[in-house]
């Protein structure tokens, strides 16, 4: 039931966000937008889109974009709400604890039920690239929530006892670590890695051309997920947790 009322509650305010932006002007027209006739030399793709859709050829930059843009879409605004659930899953749990701080990690963003990251979303779609509030939004999303939550999953999944977790906790907890360390943080990292070379957002181009590659994002995410879960491992409250639990059951030679 508690996870039924948050996907309820994070649908609707994600709903009412694309109705109140229907039909609004996203601001001025960007003056250098990606091509629609080829792919620019300057551009990302080149006749293929860049990893993880190498393989996936498109006709324009303006084709590139857009399919990234729908592709990212989802990490964007299901991570939030798997956080949203899994501050209700500790709840049922008995640790609130983590309830609480992963409460905190959501309101750090200032939008914990994506209304704004929503808006974001719809007016790039509009534009035909990412905006500056959508960069803006990952990077809070990333570093500051991604990183919070997801160390939190990391840490309560390894010293909690198997006993006391349902499946569908479990479930949750490999989601959120899963959206966290695979897409929040390394979009987060990339995103204020941007954001400070001060690109012009209104150039397609420019933008791409500043962006970092993407493998430093990830090692940085790999990073803060090793530190977290050697943390948790040799945590000597973890003793009675699921590392111990799998321990004890190993065949004593």
């Amino acid at each position: 039931f508690p996870y039924a009322v948050c996907a309820v509650v994070f649908v609707i305010a994600q709903a009412l966000a694309c109705v109140c932006d229907r039909g609004l002007d996203i601001g001025e027209d960007p003056h250098e937008p990606p091509d629609s006739w080829c792919c620019r030399a300057e551009g990302p793709f080149l006749g293929k889109h860049a990893f993880p859709w190498c393989c996936v050829s498109c006709s324009s930059d303006a084709d590139g974009a857009r399919l990234k843009l729908k592709t990212s879409m989802p990490g964007t605004l299901v991570d939030p709400f798997t956080d949203i659930a899994g501050a209700a899953a500790y709840l049922t749990a008995g640790q609130p604890t983590y309830a609480l701080m992963t409460t905190g990690a959501i309101l750090i963003t200032g939008d914990p039920l994506q209304y704004g990251a929503v808006r974001a979303v719809h007016r790039s779609i509009k534009q035909g690239f990412e905006t500056e509030a959508l960069v803006r939004h990952k990077f809070v999303e990333g570093v500051w929530e991604g990183i919070i939550s997801g160390s939190i999953a990391v840490y309560a999944t390894i010293v909690t006892s198997p006993r006391v977790l349902s499946p569908t906790i479990i479930f949750l907890r490999v989601l959120g670590i899963f959206t966290s360390f695979g897409l929040a943080i390394p979009n987060g990292v990339q995103a204020g890695i941007l954001l400070k070379k001060k690109p012009d957002f209104g150039s397609f181009y420019d933008v791409e051309q500043k962006k970092q590659d993407p493998f430093v994002a990830m090692l940085v995410s790999a990073s803060v997920l090793h530190g977290v879960t050697w943390m948790a491992i040799l945590d000597l409250g973890g003793a009675s947790g699921l590392v111990m639990e799998f321990l004890t059951m190993l065949p004593l030679a």
